[in-house]
């Protein structure tokens, strides 16, 4: 078995299993669809709509999967606790919501993401193409497959990748945990330093001006017996 993939950007359309597709007009909203649906559907599929906003879902306790690719939605609710897939490329979705611990695909392709979730660890395939990511997340270690393409972040995984002319998908996770280790590494450091620094401006410099006075050093001296000159001197010098 071939244990390497080439990373694409070609998608294979996923079936509408259940919910009608929605056709919004002047006369139906996305909130009567939605209300239209029985409680246990298990797909909802409300792509190329030109939504600018998905109510709470949170009533569809059996949702598996939810299409709401190639509208306007700059962001999601909730995610059902039962949720599989999630596509929502293709928006403007600058953030997304906390995953659910169930979900195996992420299409979020296509939209203005700067950061990701946490990805939780049955994750099999997380597309995330185009969007303004910087950094990633710890990658689940089921992952199979990874698409991050036309992000900055792709830049510095393909400059520690090079002379590939695959893109080794093992490899590739590889390398973007290498990355978030060493960014987590490099903030743990930059913390500590920002520590260090305001323990120094709030602690221990005051502390230091206070010892170093010339009103302390007179407190000091006047608390010496005057024919103690030995003391004297020692307090003096240690000044």
């Amino acid at each position: 078995m071939n244990s390497t993939i080439e990373l694409t950007l070609t998608y294979s359309p996923l079936p509408n299993i259940q919910s009608p597709m929605f056709k919004m007009n002047s006369t139906i909203t996305i909130e009567d669809y939605l209300n239209s649906l029985p409680e246990d559907i298990d797909q909802i599929d409300v792509s190329f709509q030109e939504l600018t906003y998905l109510p709470d879902l949170s009533r569809f306790y059996n949702l598996q999967r939810l299409f709401c690719s190639h509208n306007q939605l700059t962001s999601l609710p909730p995610l059902n606790p039962n949720l599989i897939i999630l596509k929502c490329n293709n928006n403007r979705l600058t953030s997304l919501p906390p995953l659910n611990e169930n979900l195996e695909s992420l299409y979020c392709y296509g939209n203005l993401l700067t950061v990701l979730p946490g990805l939780n660890d049955k994750l099999d395939i997380l597309d995330c193409c185009n969007n303004r990511l910087t950094s990633l997340p710890f990658l689940p270690p089921n992952l199979s497959i990874f698409q991050y393409m036309e992000n900055p972040i792709h830049d510095d995984i393909m400059y520690l990748n090079q002379g590939h002319h695959h893109y080794h998908n093992h490899n590739i996770i590889q390398i973007a945990r290498l990355l978030y280790k060493f960014k987590y590494f490099f903030y743990s450091l930059k913390l500590k330093n920002k520590f260090r620094d305001w323990l120094w401006v709030k602690v221990r410099e005051p502390k230091i001006q206070e010892y170093y006075s010339p009103a302390n050093l007179v407190k000091l001296l006047s608390a010496i017996d005057e024919n103690n000159e030995e003391q004297f001197e020692i307090t003096l010098n240690n000044w």
